[in-house]
């Protein structure tokens, strides 16, 4: 689609306009406008209710499966990555807690949960749309191991934080996560 920016207000709305001397095929619409509606509450009753005509992320994915008629769902590879980021120093430096952390972690146990069947595993740093590498990251799978180590090392107490404007999906993968510790023995906090 090409279309040039006809209008912008900050924190108001965009409005895109037919670009006439595009050398290809003229796109489909001839303006589009981009209301900025900072809730996602606020998005999703706008929504239903058909005041506007699409939703382009940040739907809850938990939602996806009772969304009234007419309303539909569509996926494409993404390059969005949700990446967990550890700090150095800590009791994860240790090579048998972090495999089982890894282990408790690993996104096949959650990916389904979080995302409803519209998300990929990355296979590598890089997101699954972007590249398949020769060699895919893989996770270690022995949970019995993976509470063993965690027995063996003592308590291990993680803090798993999130930004605020992440509350949505990126919550709910956090609570899956923690979710998941638990299961290999170690109690974790998701907090803002």
């Amino acid at each position: 689609m090409v279309q040039q920016l006809q209008r912008f207000v900050r924190g108001q709305d965009y409005v895109l306009g037919r670009f006439e001397d595009y050398h290809g095929a003229a796109p489909f619409f001839d303006h589009i406008e981009i209301p900025v509606i900072p809730d996602t509450g606020q998005r999703i009753l706008q929504l239903r209710c058909g005041d506007i005509e699409a939703m382009p992320t940040n739907y809850p994915w938990a939602q996806l499966a009772g969304l009234p008629p007419g309303l539909e769902v569509t996926a494409s590879d993404s390059m969005a990555l949700i990446l967990i980021f550890m700090k150095p120093g800590g009791v994860l430096d240790d090579p048998a807690i972090r495999d089982a952390v890894m282990t408790a972690t690993a996104p096949v146990a959650w990916i389904e949960d979080a995302f409803a069947g519209y998300a990929t595993p990355a296979l590598s740093l890089f997101q699954a749309g972007m590249l398949t590498p020769d060699a895919p990251v893989g996770f270690p799978a022995d949970m019995v191991a993976a509470r063993a180590a965690i027995a063996a090392a003592g308590p291990v107490t993680p803090t798993l934080g999130y930004g605020v404007d992440e509350t949505g999906n990126v919550g709910r993968v956090a609570e899956l996560l923690s979710a998941q510790l638990s299961a290999i023995g170690v109690p974790s906090e998701a907090v803002v």
